[in-house]
């Protein structure tokens, strides 16, 4: 089975299917610590509530205004807030049912993912199925729009993802104060594993075990590969536990690096053997914390990048280590993809990150911010 479905160019694509999936948590406990309850389900409401607003806005809608048809689909592990989600995004097709709890929470989810494409699928409008299917958690709280229009379907594409760096010296927080204007500015580096375990890894492992696993954007065909993480859950985890020095990969950001993984050899080879004449690859598009964050982080509000010129000279050294630790880059032919999950321009310093308070942040930012923020606070009450 070839992973592209066709070779023939493709036109801009004029059909997109937003699939919802997944359990959501409440405002203080992941989906997977949450128990259920009549406090935990009306949490769950107001947080599926407040990213709704923000998913409508800068995905359905602006997506709709664009002049592409969106289709909507949702599946979910939280059966008394069915109703609820079903008025909020009057979908074209639903399915809320119980969790079922000995599945571990990665094949949990990737059985609900599964099942809201099986849905999206029954559904297909003959001669008129979307080019484009993005699959998401259902608390992210967008600060941005995400325009599919241009998305080649030939493409997997995932949010951009970095993460802090930690351990600043004095003299670099102090400048990034000062460029930023505010109480805080961060400079960022590509995502690696051993913050989250602990334990030394082998260089090339642990800058190349991650992605950032709240969405992705895909043809039907590829997103549906998707559902092989579910059945092949104990073969996925194996291989990635070899890769983290037999840590426990406990989250979907691990198996979807193997998962792609797979899917880029196996395009490939067939791309060698002829029986297609475009290859699959990755892109990236949007930035976590800059364009979006899970919900129950909302109070954090987004930061804006700027450029680092006028603070460049009191950052050196911290630039000069950032440097250094991506030297030689610890990206393979196997993994390139990965080095630019980490945008280029914040990754070597160039750019970082302020507060949306920061007056060095777009006023625009900042309205849709507080408007958020405004929102959040009045469903509290």
């Amino acid at each position: 089975m070839a992973i592209l479905h066709s070779d023939a160019p493709r036109t801009l694509t004029t059909r997109v299917a937003l699939c919802l999936y997944g359990k959501i948590g409440t405002w203080d406990q992941s989906a997977s610590d949450a128990r259920d309850g009549p406090a935990s389900n009306t949490s769950v409401v107001r947080i599926a509530s407040l990213a709704h607003r923000t998913i409508q806005r800068h995905i359905v809608h602006a997506n709709r205004r664009d002049g592409l048809i969106v289709d909507v689909f949702l599946h979910s592990w939280n059966p008394d807030a069915g109703a609820a989600l079903d008025a909020l995004y009057a979908p074209n097709a639903s399915l809320h049912q119980a969790p079922i709890t000995r599945l571990e929470r990665v094949r949990s989810g990737h059985l609900s993912l599964e099942r809201v494409l099986l849905l999206r699928r029954a559904h297909d409008i003959v001669d008129d199925a979307p080019q484009l299917v993005m699959l998401s958690r259902y608390d992210i709280v967008w600060w941005a729009d995400l325009l599919l229009r241009e998305l080649s379907p030939s493409r997997l594409w995932l949010p951009h993802y970095c993460q802090p760096v930690i351990a600043l010296s004095a003299a670099a927080s102090t400048a990034l104060e000062s460029l930023c204007a505010s109480d805080r500015g961060a400079l960022v580096e590509p995502v690696y594993a051993r913050r989250f375990f602990g334990k030394k890894l082998e260089r090339d492992k642990d800058y190349t075990s991650m992605v950032l696993d709240h969405w992705f954007v895909a043809s039907a065909e590829v997103a549906e590969t998707f559902g092989a993480i579910f059945h092949r859950h104990a073969e996925y985890a194996a291989a990635m536990q070899a890769r983290l020095a037999g840590w426990r990969p406990f989250a979907a950001h691990f198996f979807w690096v193997h998962h792609i993984g797979l899917l880029l050899q196996r395009s490939a080879e067939e791309l060698a053997a002829g029986r297609q004449k475009q290859q699959l690859r990755v892109g990236f598009t949007s930035q976590s914390e800059l364009d979006f964050n899970l919900a129950r982080y909302h109070k954090f509000g987004a930061d804006c990048a700027i450029d680092t010129a006028p603070a460049r000279a009191p950052l050196e050294a911290q630039i000069k280590l950032m440097t250094e630790k991506l030297t030689p880059s610890p990206f393979g032919e196997n993994t390139s993809w990965l080095a630019a999950q980490c945008p280029a321009a914040l990754r070597s310093g160039r750019r970082a990150q302020c507060p949306w308070y920061s007056r060095r942040c777009p006023a625009d930012l900042q309205r849709r911010v507080k408007h958020v923020l405004a929102t959040a606070r009045a469903d509290a009450m």
